[in-house]
């Protein structure tokens, strides 16, 4: 459904969706068809610089 996180300038391997207010960042698990979510902001943030300085 989302975008690939380097379509929004994120340097990591992972999905973008924006869900009215906010914005969710997660993986796909295809083996066991799951969805793990990483991070939620808000819109209002600078999401993409935010969460490229942080560590996982």
């Amino acid at each position: 459904m989302g975008v690939k996180c380097i379509n929004k300038n994120i340097k990591r391997d992972c999905r973008v969706l924006v869900n009215e207010s906010h914005i969710i960042i997660y993986n796909i698990d295809e083996t066991n068809n799951s969805i793990f979510i990483i991070r939620i902001y808000h819109s209002s943030v600078d999401y993409a610089n935010k969460f490229n300085k942080e560590l996982i």
